[in-house]
């Protein structure tokens, strides 16, 4: 996540990379003891379920959920995250574990607008 951060995200628009920046402190929270090759589809399906019912998000004990829609782009960096390391930086490895992965349904607001 380090290497996208510092390669990928500084290419994009000044907009998309602070909301990357904020959505990577996530990201390596929950997968920053594990190697790209380690992280399985279990383990995004794991992190997906903790983002939506709010696991890392905490109000006076009680848990904050996020929306559908965040967490969809939270798989999208993650997602885009092992496109770049296959395609560009070689990585040997076998598949991207997001794409065999359940999104969450888009919210009613997103549809509408």
């Amino acid at each position: 996540m380090k290497r996208y951060m510092a390669d990928v995200t500084p290419t994009k628009r000044p907009m998309t990379q602070t909301t990357e920046k904020n959505r990577a402190v996530y990201l390596v929270e929950f997968f920053g003891k594990y190697s790209l090759a380690a992280i399985t589809t279990e383990s995004i399906a794991q992190y997906r379920d903790a983002r939506l019912a709010g696991e890392d998000r905490l109000k006076k004990g009680v848990a904050q959920p996020r929306a559908a829609n965040t967490v969809r782009l939270d798989l999208a960096l993650i997602g885009h995250l092992f496109i770049v390391a296959v395609k560009e930086w070689g990585l040997g490895l076998p598949y991207n574990p997001v794409l065999n992965l359940r999104r969450p349904s888009p919210g009613l607001a997103a549809i509408a607008t």
